[in-house]
């Protein structure tokens, strides 16, 4: 198997991976009890989901390094925020174990995108 096509095979499946991640943060969302808690989660699952589906439409590897930037930026704004805050909410500590788990994976694709772009893959 060739290079190319084994690259290929991890960033699919890391991006598997990470469409299973967000579908839960989006059940995740839709479970939180408080109406104010709800639209936090519904806006920060909407913000990981568009960050992907930016990825996904990208143009050409650098483009998808760009979209993989912002939103693991996105994400570890979001995972400082919730550390810094009070406990309102009501499942925090699940929530912030899933978006690490994204976090984890997004910053997976982003090395395995970057050193391919650079050409050590």
């Amino acid at each position: 198997m060739n290079t190319k096509a084994v690259i290929n095979e991890k960033v699919s499946g890391l991006i598997v991976k990470l469409c299973f991640r967000i579908n839960e943060l989006k059940y995740m969302s839709v479970d939180e009890p408080s109406p104010p808690n709800t639209l936090l989660f519904a806006y920060i699952y909407n913000t990981v989901k568009d960050g992907l589906d930016a990825v996904l439409g990208a143009v050409g590897l650098k483009g998808m390094l760009k979209e993989v930037e912002k939103t693991k930026d996105f994400i570890q704004n979001t995972l400082t925020l919730y550390k810094m805050g009070g406990n309102v909410l009501e499942n925090k500590t699940e929530f912030m174990v899933l978006l690490d788990k994204i976090l984890t994976e997004v910053t997976k694709l982003e090395n395995l995108l970057s050193q391919y772009y650079k050409g050590k893959l």
